[in-house]
């Protein structure tokens, strides 16, 4: 194909599909084999960078996220992804840099168009959802929470704040509220928890079951 744009839509496309439909090694796979043959394109490696982190394999992830940056600097995707892998694997510092970049550029780029405003505040609760994860590791909780809240209206139904917003509560002592979180975020599905962290949630749920 010589249409790129059409090329980016298909890599996106299949992204979603893998991830939603829990075939991340399917993604992990097809990805490492395009980059083979097409090393320069942003997408692939946001592709695998995105099956990678779905897997709980964060160290493979970051790089793949770096790469797709390189290619694209201004991709607010592959900064909220980063961002979101770096919050996670500790390193909160750089995460807020890649979330607060991402949030600039979500803002920018906002459309009166319906299905535009739409996807934006999806795009916007991912990144804020991860920003919460970052300030709740650099200790700041207060703030934590008011960046869960944030994004939780504009995306009430993704079990991953859900799910992040729960272990913050479980670090806090707040065992009641994280409990409750941890339900919640087995029970909302849009979008669904991975594997991984679904049986992350269903085990510390187990853990938590005096204090549901």
């Amino acid at each position: 194909m010589n249409d790129q744009a059409l090329v980016s839509y298909l890599l996106n496309a299949l992204e979603t599909t893998w991830l939603l439909a829990d075939r991340y090694e399917d993604a992990v796979a097809f990805f490492s084999s395009y980059i083979a043959g097409y090393p320069n394109d942003a997408e692939a490696h946001r592709g695998r960078g995105a099956a990678l982190w779905y897997l709980g394999r964060l160290q493979e992830a970051i790089p793949d996220y770096t790469r797709a940056l390189g290619l694209k600097p201004d991709d607010f995707l592959s900064l909220c992804g980063r961002g979101q892998v770096l919050a996670e694997a500790g390193d909160s510092a750089k995460a807020m840099v890649d979330l607060d970049l991402a949030l600039r550029l979500i803002k920018a780029t906002d459309s009166m168009d319906p299905a535009s405003a739409a996807w934006s505040s999806a795009i916007e609760a991912f990144a804020r959802n991860g920003r919460a994860l970052a300030l709740s590791g650099i200790g700041d909780t207060a703030a934590a929470m008011n960046e869960f809240d944030r994004s939780i209206a504009l995306c009430p139904d993704n079990a991953w704040v859900y799910h992040n917003r729960a272990q913050v509560h479980e670090l806090s002592g707040h065992l009641t509220r994280a409990s409750a979180d941890y339900r919640q975020s087995l029970a909302t599905t849009q979008p669904a928890l991975s594997l991984k962290r679904k049986e992350h949630a269903e085990a510390r749920l187990n853990a938590l079951s005096n204090y549901s």
